[in-house]
């Protein structure tokens, strides 16, 4: 019996670990970015978004 508890927790503590190392949580993209991804944006599209983005972020950094 005692060796069984033994294992389950070795067991556990391994299994609580290796979720910590491998959990990367997604992060989130608009979806303009998505679709760009998928091949459903074009090019042109998506680099237009991004200039409007880095625009806006500069705007925000200057107030």
């Amino acid at each position: 019996m005692q060796l069984y508890k033994f294992y389950r927790d070795e067991a556990e503590e391994l299994s609580h670990s290796h979720l910590a190392l491998s959990h990367k949580p997604k992060k989130e993209e608009c979806d303009l970015c998505a679709a760009f991804k998928l091949g459903n944006l074009s090019h042109d599209q998506c680099d237009i978004r991004q200039q409007k983005k880095i625009e806006a972020r500069e705007e925000k950094d200057s107030d």
